[in-house]
Formats: structure tokens, C-alpha cells, sequence
């Protein structure tokens, strides 16, 4: 008989143990070994509740850029399945975001477990950031004002508001109000959000609620609701230097930071320009952050116009700058991408990771470090050979493993000296 002919219950058992066993970084890889697998050891890493110990906020910090979204549905699902199936003994918060969605629910008669599926997306990042931590401060009507507002339940908004909420506070889950509704291209609750900020304000300034805002508005790729975060209709009768006037905005005012962070915010071309375009002259040098993280999550059309327009500002870079993607790989060596490897920092080890490699990984691996080294990369210091190695070990992959031994100078027997 052989293993998948046992019973479904048997089987999930022995995948059970075998996470346990295993841990989360193989049990990625025992996904890959059939269809079946791959579906039935995501379900016992589920029940195992290993992963509410994992820490999740630098894979997914920007995940609503990242051109690869199988680590966000990944972890979305996760989500949406502990707080679907939560219990007296799971964290805190699983059973706090289900007691919102059941309020607003009775609210609206909807259907509980799709508003799960949709309110998990806008805490996607935090929930998941190792869930078992009981430090997150649970607001519930403020939270509640928060996804009343992502979801337009327009009553239960107004209800929270007239209690004296802020629209502009943010809480540990969710963003502020305001810049969820941009978030949602919801531009006329936007527009009563910004007006409420005004009659409410009392002492508070209006700088950090106007920049999350429009970053919120840039995620949702809206020109209309990036104009309104930019220019409150109901901010043009104050007397309030946050308020913008005129076409372009003021360098270094924290509108035009909140521009700036946007860039990062968006994977459109198009909308990438068009934050471009509220500065009055363009950047001759911008912020290498910005095109390290498009690089970084595969966003070819924005890199490649970012190097097309500036790239004088690239030419001294070093580093993958944790390229994946083959194109992104052909593009940077076409603009002058050093390929040389003097040592292991934290940007190149970020391309190589420090997880068990899946198969498919693997693969990938063999086109990327092949052509990296038929591009003239080398790695020619032993201390920097030994690491690569130890790395491609550690992960189990054998392909970096046979590319490090096959391509590292050994004439002089440093490398094997060393080794020993």
C-alpha cells in the first residue's frame, strides 16, 4: 500500500507530526512534493499554529507592491483561517477581529466568514507579525470605527464619530480612518472624514493624518482620491500651512515626504509618475531606498524608468539589491549592474535568503546564477566562497551549492584548504 492510499484522517496526522517535526521552513519544501502535499501540509502547518510564532512584517511590510503575492495569499489565508476557527485558548487578537466582524455583521446581515476574508487584508502585515505576542493594545471601538470605514458601513461610521472618535487616530490593527478610506478609493467618505477632522481637531495639527492619507490614496491607485488627500476641500478656509495651494508641492513639507513615501506604496507606472509629477523640478537623485525596494519586488517598468531618467544616480550601486525575477536581472546587468561579489552583505543575502530553498526555488536559481556569472560575476575571495557555500548548505540548495564549487577558482587550493 502505498503512503497516499492510506485513510485522509491518517495521513493528515502523519503530516501533522511531521510539521511538528520538521518545522516551518521544511515543511514549505515537503509542500512540493505533489499536488496533494502541497495542499494537505499547508493544512497541517494551519492546525499546527506553528506559524503564529513567525514573524512576518519584513516579508510582508510591502506586500501590496510585491510582484510575486504567493507570500500574501499565504499568509492572508492563515489569517482568515484563525480567526475563522478560533477558540478561548488562541491569541487574543484572532478572537478580537471576529467579535468586530460579527458586530458589524449584525449591523449589515452579512455574511461572516467573506467579511473576515476581506477585513484580514488591511492588517494583513500586523496580525500575522508573530500572533502569539499578547502586547497589542485591542481599542475595540476604535477598531471598530477602522473597519466600519474599510468596509462603508457609512452608519456604524457616523455612530463612532459622533462618540467623539478621531478620525485620523490609528490604532496597533489598523490604520488611521482617513487613510483607510483612501486606501479604498472612497473618496466621498474621504471627503466627510477630513471635514469631521476639522470640527473635532481641537488641539490636535493636521500633518500626520493629511501624509498617511495620501499615502493611502496611492495605494489605491486613484488619481481623484490623491488629489483630495493633497487638497481638502474642507481645509481651504483655515489658516493651516499643512493646507496646499497651487499645482506643486513645497519641498520638505511633510506632504511632500508623504509623496516621496508613496513612491514606495505603488507598483503602477503610471501612478509612480504622476506622484512624480507634483514636484516642480524631478529628482536628480532619488532616494535609493525607493528604487531598491521596486527592485527588490520585481516592479520592472518603474525600475527601468527610474534608471531611463536618472541613471547616473545607479551607476556607483553594488549589489542585487535582492533582485528575483529574471527580467530584473537582465535589466540591471543591461545598466551597468556590478556583478563582481567582494563580500556577502545583508542586500546580497537577502537575494540568496536564509530559508530552505523549494524545488521550484531551485530552479529559478539555476537561470539567475547562471547568468549572472555568464555575465562576468565572480566570486574570487575564499572568505566570501566559504559563506556562499555555507548559506547554499544550509538552505538545501543544491544547484547554488554545484554553482559556488563549479565557478569558485580552486588552482590554488585556498578554498579546499579552507574548507578543511
Amino acid at each position: 500500500m502505498q503512503f497516499l492510499d492510506l485513510a485522509p484522517e491518517l495521513v493528515h496526522q502523519i503530516l501533522l507530526e511531521a510539521v511538528f517535526t520538521r518545522g516551518i521552513r521544511r515543511s514549505f519544501t515537503l509542500r512540493l512534493v505533489c499536488k496533494r502535499f502541497y495542499h494537505d501540509v499547508q493544512s497541517a502547518l494551519f492546525k499546527s499554529h506553528l506559524l503564529d510564532n513567525y514573524g512576518t512584517y519584513k516579508l510582508l511590510h510591502f506586500w501590496h507592491v510585491d510582484r510575486n503575492k504567493r507570500a500574501s495569499t499565504f499568509w492572508h489565508s492563515y489569517l482568515v483561517y484563525r480567526v475563522q476557527n478560533n477558540s478561548d485558548s488562541c491569541p487574543p487578537h484572532f478572537r478580537h477581529i471576529r467579535r468586530l466582524v460579527e458586530t458589524l455583521c449584525t449591523e449589515t446581515v452579512g455574511d461572516v466568514n467573506v467579511t473576515i476574508e476581506k477585513l484580514c487584508w488591511p492588517i494583513l502585515t500586523i496580525a500575522t507579525d508573530r500572533a502569539n505576542s499578547n502586547l497589542i493594545d485591542l481599542d475595540f471601538e476604535l477598531d471598530l470605527l477602522c473597519a466600519a470605514t474599510y468596509l462603508n458601513i457609512i452608519t456604524v461610521v457616523k455612530r463612532l464619530l459622533q462618540r467623539g472618535y478621531h478620525p485620523q487616530r490609528k490604532q496597533a490593527f489598523f490604520d488611521s480612518p482617513m487613510t483607510l478610506a483612501a486606501l479604498t478609493g472612497n473618496k466621498h467618505l474621504l471627503v466627510y472624514l477630513q471635514k469631521m477632522v476639522i470640527e473635532t481637531r481641537l488641539s490636535h495639527n493636521l500633518k500626520a493624518e493629511h501624509s498617511s492619507s495620501i499615502i493611502g490614496a496611492a495605494m489605491s491607485g486613484d488619481r481623484d482620491v490623491v488629489k483630495t488627500a493633497l487638497y481638502p476641500p474642507s481645509w481651504s478656509t483655515i489658516n493651516d500651512e499643512n493646507f496646499i495651494e497651487g499645482p506643486f508641492v513645497p519641498r520638505r513639507t511633510s506632504a511632500w515626504q508623504s509623496l516621496w513615501k508613496a513612491q514606495m506604496y505603488t507598483g503602477n507606472l503610471e501612478m509612480y509618475k504622476y506622484l512624480e509629477g507634483f514636484s516642480q523640478r524631478p529628482e536628480e537623485r532619488p532616494g535609493q531606498s525607493v528604487l531598491m525596494l521596486h527592485i527588490r519586488f520585481g516592479n520592472f517598468e518603474i525600475v527601468k524608468h527610474i534608471l531611463d531618467t536618472t541613471g547616473t544616480f545607479f551607476r556607483g550601486a553594488r549589489g542585487d539589491c535582492g533582485a528575483k525575477h529574471q527580467d530584473m536581472i537582465d535589466l540591471l546587468l543591461e545598466y551597468g549592474f556590478d556583478k563582481k561579489f567582494p563580500r556577502l552583505d545583508r542586500q546580497q543575502s537577502e537575494w540568496l535568503g536564509d530559508e530552505t530553498a523549494s524545488i521550484e526555488a531551485q530552479i529559478t536559481n539555476t537561470l539567475l546564477v547562471h547568468e549572472l556569472f555568464d555575465h562576468g560575476a565572480s566570486i574570487y575571495d575564499v572568505r566570501t566562497a566559504k559563506t556562499a557555500l555555507e548559506w547554499a548548505v544550509s538552505r538545501e540548495d543544491t544547484v547554488m551549492v554545484v554553482g559556488v564549487l563549479q565557478t569558485f577558482d580552486t588552482s590554488k587550493g585556498a578554498l579546499d584548504d579552507d574548507i578543511r
